[in-house]
């Protein structure tokens, strides 16, 4: 909330889209409200980017799994690892681990919530968010 205005406006300016490159050309100025929102510092920043391009490598891994031929993310962030730097595991190992299987479906659930949000007015997709509403409940009554 505390950006929307100013982002808003920036969208506006450039015929109603929105591009990470005028937020940020927008932001380069120190007096902008968005100024704190970046790092200026090129040392850290270019730090700050491997890392994302290290966290993007990692979730573009895909493997196969016994009796499938569907390529599926060989590896998993689960709610838990996502602190300031983020780890993810194995998706066999998280398969094969109650523990980590639960917490998967747990994020799953709160992620389907997100997605059913987002998507609620398409018409098409209602019967896809009565399965995940579904879904959801289901995990929720595990939670409590």
């Amino acid at each position: 909330m505390k950006y929307t205005k100013e982002l808003a406006r920036i969208a506006k300016a450039h015929g109603g889209t929105l591009y990470p490159r005028d937020v940020v050309d927008a932001a380069r100025d120190p007096k902008s409200l968005l100024h704190g929102a970046f790092e200026w510092n090129d040392g850290i920043a270019a730090e700050q980017w491997r890392l994302e391009q290290a966290r993007h490598l990692i979730r573009v891994q895909v493997t196969l799994l016994q009796n499938s031929n569907e390529p599926i993310q060989a590896y998993i962030s689960l709610s838990p690892l996502r602190s300031e730097e983020g780890g993810y595991i194995p998706i066999r190992d998280v398969l094969s681990n109650k523990k980590l299987l639960e917490q998967m479906k747990a994020d799953a659930a709160r992620e389907l919530e997100i997605f059913s949000v987002k998507f609620r007015e398409i018409d098409e997709l209602r019967p896809v968010l009565t399965e995940a509403g579904k879904f959801v409940k289901s995990q929720k009554r595990k939670g409590k």
